[in-house]
């Protein structure tokens, strides 16, 4: 509730200049997908994070950026503003 005792509006991210929502997708061949739930269709695919190995988990960071690990033992950070990759 906000102070006029009203809800509070949920705001969405923006993202790629526009509003919108996201969600990450990760894959057992290692592919990392951004699926546009606003338009109900895959918006892009990260590529070159990780080899052909299970991606186990995946997390946003503050700003335009996104976390994934795989079993190739590599920790990407990808910017979601030119869409590339850097591996730790």
């Amino acid at each position: 509730m906000n102070s006029d005792g009203q809800p509070r509006k949920k705001k969405r991210p923006k993202s790629f200049g526009r509003e919108a929502v996201f969600v990450a997708l990760g894959t057992s061949a290692g592919e990392v997908y951004l699926y546009n739930h606003a338009t109900a269709s895959v918006e892009t695919q990260l590529v070159g994070g990780h080899s052909q190995t299970s991606v186990n988990d995946l997390t946003w960071a503050p700003g335009t950026n996104l976390f994934s690990c795989a079993n190739d033992g590599y920790i990407a950070e990808w910017s979601l503003s030119d869409f590339k990759v850097k591996r730790y």
